[in-house]
């Protein structure tokens, strides 16, 4: 098992940043999944093949169900067990699931977001691994909660690495059934180790498990909310027409340029 000592809060706090971080990194690859067929899909919507709800609603829960729901399960049924988080607790194994599933969702959608609004697939990449390291370094694991900057604590309050992580966090260590010992870094001779509860283990790193449902809660608007914005900015392509000329103030000067040049040749 992971332990109950110093090592042993740290191996926990460690793994489960570890694979919020693992499954955020993989919704990277939501990034390209507009950009790939822009052309295609307005070109078949202004045909009148499909509408931009339908587009939407296909590619996303074909991104969503196999590459965001799946991945969370094998963590429960391989590494939960194996590494001897919270055990002999049902609801904990659930709750672990739902907070995984949420985070892997908040974070595809958000890259969805940026991917309909970068102008290419590598702004999309610079932007998208930016504020992903961004919120991580605001998720409660690399800085302590408590030591926030008042000027960065905004930051936290989007991270959906703040809500997700504090949530397993409490997941884990609230009502544990053992005891946990802080184990000082000389002779424990001399100085016997501190023995906490896991509700001590959480005051003393910050997290609150009064917070719990609260974080989940966000977690899941955060959700809700990239996942709205990414709608209406691909909603909003309409306004940029189809083809390669594209539309609006744009598509139109593009377009003039073209029959100046074709007229010019001409003479």
């Amino acid at each position: 098992g992971t332990g109950t000592d110093t090592g042993g809060i740290q191996n926990r706090l460690g793994v489960l940043f570890f694979m919020l971080l693992y499954l955020s990194l993989m919704a990277l690859s939501s990034l390209p999944i507009w950009r790939d067929e822009r052309l295609l899909f307005l070109r078949e919507r202004d045909s009148g093949a499909y509408g931009t709800p339908a587009y939407f609603l296909a590619v996303v829960l074909f991104d969503l169900l196999p590459l965001r729901v799946i991945p969370p399960t094998f963590f429960v049924l391989f590494p939960y067990p194996i590494i001897g988080l919270h055990p002999s607790c049902g609801p904990c194994i659930l709750w672990f699931l739902l907070i995984l599933i949420a985070a892997n969702i908040t974070a595809a959608t958000m890259c969805m977001a940026i991917g309909a609004a970068a102008p290419s697939n590598s702004v999309a990449n610079m932007i998208g691994s930016l504020m992903l390291m961004l919120l991580m370094l605001m998720g409660g694991f690399l800085l302590n909660k408590e030591r926030v900057p008042v000027y960065c604590r905004w930051l936290s309050g989007i991270s959906f690495f703040n809500y997700a992580y504090e949530a397993l966090v409490v997941n884990e260590f609230h009502n544990f059934p053992a005891d946990f010992f802080f184990t000082a870094p000389i002779d424990t001779s001399i100085l016997p180790p501190l023995r906490i509860t896991g509700d001590g283990v959480l005051q003393e790193f910050g997290f609150k498990q009064e917070n719990f449902l609260w974080d989940v809660s966000l977690l899941m608007c955060l959700g809700a909310g990239c996942c709205g914005l990414a709608y209406v900015l691909l909603h909003g392509s309409e306004a940029q027409g189809s083809g390669p000329e594209g539309g609006g103030a744009w598509g139109r000067l593009r377009r003039a340029a073209a029959v100046v040049g074709h007229q010019a040749a001409s003479l």
